[in-house]
């Protein structure tokens, strides 16, 4: 149940603009966005999706979809991009350890970069 009603509240919060305080994804190069870093990344969510060979694929995922979306949009689109990015982050660090949120939030993402 937390799982569904985090996707929810995801669902809102991508259609809002509220994103003070919240980090960005990671750029190594012009077009390319990192997945999570097992060794130099941190916190309750980090160490979870660590600890899980799916949830790490699925990380790897959105991270490829997203360098792909990027690379491919106007400069509106890599605005929106990195909004919506940002704000998934947040939301993805919300479910702390809780594996059954993370996979939820993690596929919802992974779904909703493909559909651009």
């Amino acid at each position: 149940m937390k799982g569904l009603i985090v996707a929810g509240a995801m669902c809102v919060l991508l259609g809002v603009g509220a994103t003070a305080g919240i980090a960005h994804p990671i750029e190594y190069e012009e077009h390319t966005f990192a997945s999570i870093d097992c060794r130099k990344d941190f916190g309750p969510a980090v160490d979870s999706i660590c600890k899980s060979r799916h949830l790490r694929y699925l990380d790897g995922e959105i991270a490829e979809r997203y360098t792909r979306a990027y690379a491919a949009a106007g400069s509106r689109g890599k605005a929106r991009l990195q909004a919506d990015q940002r704000k998934f982050l947040a939301i993805r660090d919300g479910c702390g350890t809780d594996a059954g949120c993370l996979n939820d939030i993690l596929q919802y993402r992974t779904e909703t970069i493909s559909a651009r």
